[in-house]
């Protein structure tokens, strides 16, 4: 849709946490006088954060935050999943293949934001995992950061970020096969806050 206002701002009603829209502005669009559309800009909107336990299977279309950086980056569809008939995986052709352009180095995130409960000391996570690639190169790692840190496309999260916590392996990679990994992470000094995952 579109929408004209004398104003520089305006808020949208409608819109859907967590999902992607693409924006077009353009400073003059009277009548009579009308510049270039400037865009597209795309623009994520941030997800609300979950309570726990959460438990996600990718069937109900949810909404977790992603970066990109360049070709590939993270789809919830159809093409790799554990079980059921959805899963997460990375595309290089918008979901439609489990594939990545390997031409060139690139990071993408994907997370979701969860609160810690106020009385929570351990967490325990799990999940359904694969990672096919290059020995060496092709891998991922898993994260809680402040909500208050935002993961940014091109660059891997480290330990180097206040308050960052690893999660499990330093590395996951080289699994042809889905395996199932649980995981129980010390959280009594970020209790009460929200993390993303």
């Amino acid at each position: 849709p579109t929408h004209r206002t004398p104003t520089a701002s305006y808020t949208f009603a409608g819109l859907t946490a967590g999902q992607s829209y693409w924006v077009w502005v353009r400073s003059a669009c009277s009548n009579t006088d009308q510049s270039d559309w400037v865009g597209p800009q795309d623009i994520t909107l941030a997800n609300t954060p979950v309570d726990l336990p959460y438990v996600e299977d990718f069937e109900s279309n949810p909404t977790f935050d992603f970066t990109t950086n360049r070709n590939n980056r993270w789809y919830i569809g159809t093409a790799a999943q554990a079980s059921g008939t959805k899963g997460l995986y990375i595309s290089e052709d918008q979901g439609v293949n489990n594939t990545y352009y390997t031409a060139y180095d690139q990071v993408v995130h994907t997370y979701k934001d969860i609160r810690i409960p106020t009385d929570a000391t351990e967490l325990s996570i799990g999940f359904d995992w694969r990672c096919l690639g290059e020995i060496n190169y092709d891998f991922f790692r898993v994260w809680l950061v402040p909500a208050s840190y935002t993961p940014v496309g091109g660059t891997l999260i480290s330990t180097n970020v206040a308050g960052a916590i690893p999660v499990g392996h330093e590395m996951f990679g080289q699994q042809t096969e889905f395996k199932r990994e649980n995981f129980v992470v010390e959280v009594g000094s970020i209790q009460g806050q929200v993390y993303r995952l």
